[in-house]
This record gives C-alpha cells, structure tokens and sequence, in this order.
C-alpha cells in the first residue's frame, strides 16, 4: 500500500505544476477505473460480449465514461444500469436537437435514427475486422 502511495505521489509530481494548490488532483478517467477495480464494479468488456450484447460493448468501448457504466456489476449493482449505459448517447445529442424547421414538430423518429448511429458503426468495425483478418486466417490455416 505505501509503495502504491509513493507511485501515485510520484505520478502527480512529474504530471501538475508543484503547489499546495495541486496535491490532491488526479486524472478523472484512471481514479474512477481504478477504484472501480478496487471494488469488483470495473465493466467488463469480455462479460458484454459473452452474454451477446454488442450494443453494450460498443457503448462501453466507444462512448463516454459514464458514472452509471460502474453500476453494471459488482457490489451495489443496478438492473437500469444498462439501459441507461444504451440510452446516453441519446441523452447527449437530443437535447442539442433545438432546431427545428417551420412546420415541422419535433419528431421521435429523429431520435430514433441518432440510436441507429452506434449499430451501423459497430457493423462498419465488424467488417472491417472480418476483411482485415479472413485473408490473414487463410494464410496461416492453409499454408
């Protein structure tokens, strides 16, 4: 435990500006995970994609760290969480959504299709991954 006080003492010396002002400030993104870590409630990419949710492995891999993505597993997990996990990218863009054009009501559809956004992505990936490696596999199966 003191070696990992000094590594992370250490860390924030060569990284913030030396003051009284900056002893306690970390990075965000890193605390999170690893206190996340700490506790059993960091999210499992492998777990999304063994239970066959590609939408929840795409929305972990690519989106935003979100508080409630901690909240999917482990102690004090909750059975919303993964929705609300799916649901933030909506969350985010709709609300910038405010223009509309004379005549035109604002519609559910418009949200619908900014939902379609992180499924074709993850089938561009999935493409992409399958033409970069079917020739590589064939190579090494058949050579």
């Amino acid at each position: 435990m003191v070696a990992d006080i000094e590594r992370t003492e250490s860390a924030q010396r060569t990284r913030y500006v030396s003051s009284p002002r900056h002893t306690i400030q970390v990075d965000y993104m890193p605390y999170t995970r690893d206190l996340a870590r700490r506790i059993g409630a960091d999210p499992s990419l492998t777990r999304a994609l063994l239970q066959r949710r590609p939408l929840l492995f795409w929305a972990l891999l690519s989106g935003p760290q979100v508080p409630y993505m901690f909240r999917l597993q482990g102690p004090h997990s909750w059975h919303g969480a993964e929705q609300a996990v799916l649901g933030t990218r909506r969350r985010i863009v709709t609300p910038l959504r405010t223009r509309h054009e004379v005549g035109d009501a604002p519609s559910a559809l418009a949200a619908d299709k900014l939902l379609l956004a992180p499924a074709l992505e993850l089938a561009v990936v999935v493409a992409t991954v399958c033409v970069l490696l079917v020739p590589l596999l064939a190579d090494y199966l058949f050579a």
